[in-house]
């Protein structure tokens, strides 16, 4: 008498159950690394457009108590022999060279929570400053190399330093924001008692802004824009770059979008935002207040 065969699988369906399985399982590893890269590239955007609002809010916050100095001075002391009144500063707008740089902002502000007595409350205004600037992030990228990042900076005054500042500029005809204090926003380790540099967004390629006397009918500008005078309306735009193209940047000349990088970043139009694929766009139009210290 015969002995019946085991039940089993052939080698031929077992390599057949192999493959199929293995097709699966890689349409599946397909599906969830997809899926990984859209989360990260999503989370990425969301935390890089929540750095940028949040920057502008606060710029916002900072314009919204603007105060303005007044057009004549504290006091009938005549400026030094041999020169000129200087125009009180109340808004300083310096545009950019060309359509690749960045714009600088300075104006005086009210001071957050100041008390009034005592000797260390004299004064309570800020001398505040917006501009960019090429620093070092510490580590903030996973690139072995020192990586360098273009970051949108808020360099304040303290309200005792911001008193001089203003006492010398009325009554001393000296000026209220000098050069040294724009290499002082540039330069990462400059804080001292009188001021501290505060990075507001980081990856900017371009900070920009606009003033503006009316907006209706048409959008009405002076350039450049007088210094004793307040804007009615503040048109400021922000662009921020990946994370990645950002580790590509190396020199100042990298983050203007010159060379190499002009397509990538700007795509050779830098006043066409719609047409950039690595760069970001964020704006944002101020109501300035027109009031006087």
């Amino acid at each position: 008498m015969g002995v019946a065969a085991a039940p089993g699988m052939t080698l031929v369906e077992l390599l057949v159950t192999l493959a199929v399985s293995s097709i699966l399982l890689l349409a599946l590893m397909q599906s969830l690394t997809t899926a990984a890269d859209s989360w990260t590239n999503q989370s990425k955007n969301f935390s890089a457009q929540r750095e940028a609002r949040t920057c502008l809010r606060l710029l916002a916050d900072d314009l919204a108590a603007l105060v303005a100095l007044p057009g004549t001075q504290f006091t009938s002391t005549p400026p030094p022999p041999g020169t000129s009144p200087l125009p009180r500063m109340r808004f300083l707008f310096t545009a950019s060279a060309d359509d690749y740089g960045s714009a600088r902002l300075a104006f005086l502000r009210t001071a957050k929570g100041r008390p009034r007595d005592g000797a260390t409350a004299r004064g309570d205004l800020q001398l505040v400053l917006y501009g960019t600037a090429l620093t070092p992030d510490g580590g903030a990228s996973s690139a072995s190399r020192q990586f360098l990042s273009q970051k949108l900076i808020r360099r304040v005054f303290t309200p005792e330093a911001t008193w001089r500042r203003v006492r010398a500029h009325l009554e001393q005809n000296q000026p209220l924001v000098t050069d040294s204090d724009w290499q002082d926003l540039q330069n990462a380790a400059a804080a001292g008692s009188d001021a501290v540099n505060e990075p507001l967004a980081y990856d900017v390629i371009r900070f920009d802004a606009k003033p503006l006397e009316e907006i209706h009918p048409a959008l009405q500008t002076t350039t450049p824009w007088p210094e004793d005078r307040v804007p009615a309306w503040l048109d400021v735009t922000l662009r921020v770059t990946s994370r990645a193209i950002a580790a590509q940047l190396v020199t100042a000349e990298d983050w203007r979008g010159q060379g190499a990088f002009t397509r990538l970043l700007i795509n050779d139009t830098p006043l066409d935002y719609e047409d950039d694929r690595e760069t970001r766009t964020y704006t944002q139009r101020v109501r300035l207040p027109d009031t006087l210290l």
